[in-house]
Formats: C-alpha cells, sequence, structure tokens
C-alpha cells in the first residue's frame, strides 16, 4: 500500500465537464440490438463520446506546438515552453471528462499558467462546439487541493476534484461551465506574486488574459465566458461562422420544447443560456 508521505499532494486546477442527456439516450437503446434506432443512439452515445475526446486531444496537441515565431528563443527557454504546454493533462471517464494542471513545483508559475490558459480555451472552444452538435455540456472549473494517483499525473483525486464535480452536478444547472472561487483567487496570487523574471512575468499576462475568460453570471456565480469578447478571438474566423449560428438555433429549439412540452425546468435553464447568447450576439458576430 503506497505511503501517504509518497504522494504528491498540492494546488491542482480541475476542469470536470460532462455531456447532457446522455441517460435518456442509453435507456432506450435495446440489449442486444441491431435495429436503426439502437445503431442511431450509438452513433448519438458512445461515437460522440469518442469523438468529443479526439476533438479534446486535438486541441491539446496542436496547443503543445512550438510557434515559428519562438524559432529565435533560446534552447532553454523552448524547451520550458515546450514543457509547460505539455502540462495539461486529460483523461475520459464515461461520458465525463477531466482536465487537471499541476500548480506546484514551478516558482514563476510558468508551467502552470500556460496549461491553466489552455485548460480554459479548449473548454470555451468544445463548449461552443458542443451545443453546436446539439450535445450540450455542463461543467465546473476549481483550483484546490489534490494529489496524482498515476506516474503520468494524468489523474488528480482529492477536494478539487470532488469541489469541481460538484459545480458541474449540482450549481451549473443549464450547459454552462462554472467558475469556482479558487480559480479566481489562484489568478490574483499569480498576478501579485509571480517574480519579476521573463517567465514569471509571462505568468502574470496569462493570469490577466484568463480573468477575461470570466463573467459573473445572473445569479452571482462565476463561469466560463465562453462568446464572450476573449473567447471570440479563438479559433479562425469560419470556425467561428459554423459554429454560432448552430448553437443559437439548438437553444432556440431547446427553449422552444420547453415551452411545448410544459417543462418548466428544460424551459428556463434555456431561457438563461438564450439570454447570455443574446448578450454576446453582437460581439461574437462582429468578429466574422
Amino acid at each position: 500500500m503506497t505511503e501517504p508521505n509518497e504522494f504528491k499532494y498540492g494546488y491542482y486546477c480541475v476542469a470536470f465537464l460532462d455531456i447532457l442527456g446522455q441517460r435518456r439516450k442509453l435507456r432506450q437503446m435495446a440489449c442486444p440490438g441491431r435495429d436503426e434506432q439502437t445503431r442511431r443512439l450509438m452513433s448519438e452515445t458512445a461515437a460522440y463520446v469518442l469523438h468529443l475526446r479526439q476533438r479534446f486531444q486535438q486541441t491539446f496537441e496542436r496547443y503543445a506546438e512550438l510557434s515559428p515565431i519562438l524559432d529565435h528563443v533560446p534552447e532553454d527557454a523552448r524547451k520550458q515552453i515546450a514543457a509547460a504546454k505539455s502540462s495539461i493533462k486529460y483523461r475520459g471517464f464515461s461520458d465525463s471528462f477531466i482536465v487537471s494542471v499541476k500548480c506546484i513545483g514551478d516558482k514563476e508559475q510558468f508551467a502552470p499558467m500556460t496549461g491553466v490558459f489552455g485548460c480554459i480555451s479548449a473548454c470555451c472552444i468544445h463548449h461552443l462546439e458542443a451545443l453546436a452538435y446539439k450535445r450540450p455540456l455542463r461543467g465546473g472549473i476549481e483550483v484546490h487541493c489534490g494529489v496524482d494517483l498515476t506516474k503520468e499525473g494524468d489523474e488528480v483525486y482529492g477536494p478539487v476534484l470532488e469541489r469541481a464535480h460538484f459545480l458541474e452536478s449540482q450549481v451549473a444547472d443549464y450547459p454552462r461551465i462554472v467558475v469556482g472561487d479558487g480559480l479566481p483567487q489562484y489568478l490574483d496570487v499569480v498576478e501579485r506574486e509571480a517574480p519579476a523574471t521573463q517567465l514569471g512575468n509571462i505568468a502574470r499576462n496569462l493570469a490577466s488574459m484568463c480573468k477575461r475568460y470570466l463573467t459573473t453570471d445572473g445569479d452571482g456565480f462565476q463561469m466560463l465566458d465562453f462568446i464572450g469578447e476573449q473567447a471570440a478571438k479563438l479559433g479562425t474566423r469560419e470556425l467561428r461562422r459554423t459554429i454560432f449560428k448552430p448553437a443559437a438555433e439548438y437553444i432556440a429549439e431547446q427553449y422552444q420544447y420547453g415551452i411545448d412540452t410544459d417543462d418548466y425546468k428544460h424551459r428556463s435553464r434555456y431561457a438563461r443560456l438564450r439570454s447570455y447568447f443574446e448578450s454576446r450576439t453582437r460581439t461574437w458576430t462582429s468578429s466574422f
């Protein structure tokens, strides 16, 4: 049995994401089944889970690639930047996804902030993309204490995971990614206390940038501003054009479904999401 003092216990950033509506579809599947309905449901459940995992993996792989503008950066710095961009760990479990970043072992906080920024930007991109695919996500992001359970560092356990899961399952309520108090507090600490070195200054700038991805929702909870001004800069213009309109149309469909079925909760959830979209439409579409 592993001794407690062998664990690497410290602060981590964890995002816990869940695909909504999967339980209802899974219960409709015949077992065994080769009929058309089962094949359709298989595509909408298992196949989509694999698709979303692949999309996250592709995003993180692209993020880890060094930019050509760094060609003239000293070799040691290039290695540090490459290692920092690889600090994001990702694990899929059933129809849930866990993204983690270790915030310990780096006095300059360059690697952690590089990972946190990558985590936040990826969550914004794929949250909107999931709505466009009519497979909404709900999630929670928190910074708190945790421990690695694997040598690879891709399975974080402890209070941070519990808090991120609680935000997703008990607080978010509708398709949004709620931010716990620990994340903005961590960003404040990095802005205030990161050393005045080259990488420390980059960490400060990244912390400031991450704050621009956060907004306060109508209920007082902070969430990712996944179609805000900062998020609108992510991806290509063509990508933004092809996913924003389908996502907005899906939200309108779900709001109408709540009215037609007299489902107050469903209607309320998509009314809030629709209101958020309407408040950001001009900012987003102006980037087309």
